[in-house]
């Protein structure tokens, strides 16, 4: 038995993402449901994957009559193994892309998920959103914290104003991929630190806004786009108007960073006096490289 990850229950409604068991009646007219896990504690009575956005898709009813030892949990997503028909039920997106890296699984979210919590990756793993919707109220929606691959595929991420950055790449030499992701509203989106040098962000697909869309401040840093929507959005509450661009590379001592966008548009929600594309401060050897529709508040597209 785990808390965290399981796929035991007295009784369970499965759901590996592709199929379920919607459409399922259980009864209970009296009995009992006891779930223990090994130390006599109460476990998991009832694991119903079978919800989608809050609502249940099956039809299970206990009267008054029918005891019951143990919690009923609603899992939010699940780690699958490649080749194996196995999959793991959690109960939180962290659990499931902590147990994901502990096993080598991938994660797959079953329902749209909320998290005052900055959610965490420091392992290799590949998550897919299921184009479900991530709702962060962390000041990071999501730190990457691992030197080596992380996918992320199919997933909005939403902000509150409390949220400063959706992806936040804080380790060297990380290499991020970001398929299909869409990210909006927040102050650095796509967020690289000075801590994380020499790393690899792609994105394929997808849609990132914020007061820049990329801020890169990690030297050596690669950031290849390919068929994304990049906005930067001038928000008069904010003054740091050096970082304001839809693609920042900025601060002492950022060096030797390459941003290549290919395909996709490039859109400024700004006055067009202010710097457009890239504002490259205190930044040696940055090499950008656009062949994208670029877009100005106004509406005028250039070329």
């Amino acid at each position: 038995d785990k808390n965290a990850a399981e796929n035991y229950a007295a009784i369970v409604f499965n759901n590996d993402g592709t199929t379920s068991c919607a459409g399922t009646t259980i009864v209970m007219d009296g009995g009992s449901i006891i779930a223990k896990d090994e130390n006599g504690n109460p476990s998991t009575a009832v694991s119903n994957s079978a919800v989608v956005n809050f609502v249940e898709y099956v039809n299970y009813s206990v009267n008054n009559a029918t005891t019951i030892v143990g919690e009923i949990k609603t899992p939010v997503a699940i780690v699958t193994y490649e080749g194996q028909n196995a999959f793991y039920s959690c109960y939180t997106f962290q659990d499931a892309i902590d147990e994901a890296i502990e096993t080598k699984g991938s994660v797959k979210l079953l329902t749209n998920v909320a998290s005052s919590e900055i959610i965490t990756i420091n392992g290799e793993v590949k998550i897919d959103g299921n184009n479900k919707t991530l709702t962060s109220t962390a000041t990071r929606a999501i730190n990457v914290d691992y030197k080596g691959k992380v996918t992320i595929c199919n997933l909005t991420i939403a902000t509150t104003n409390k949220t400063e950055r959706a992806i936040n790449v804080i380790q060297k030499a990380a290499e991020l991929t970001l398929n299909n992701v869409t990210a909006e509203g927040f102050k650095y989106t796509i967020f690289v630190a000075g801590s994380s040098v020499g790393s690899t962000i792609t994105t394929n697909g997808g849609k990132f806004s914020g007061y820049a869309a990329v801020n890169i401040t990690g030297s050596g840093t690669t950031f290849n786009s390919n068929g994304t929507e990049l906005i930067g959005i001038n928000n008069a509450q904010l003054h740091e108007s050096n970082n304001y661009a839809v693609i920042a590379v900025n601060t002492v001592p950022t060096e030797n960073v390459n941003v290549n966008i290919n395909g996709g548009k490039v859109i400024a929600q700004t006055n067009v006096n202010r710097q457009f594309i890239a504002t490259v401060r205190y930044a040696e050897n940055a090499n950008i490289t656009i062949d994208a529709e670029l877009v100005l508040a106004n509406g005028d597209v250039l070329n």
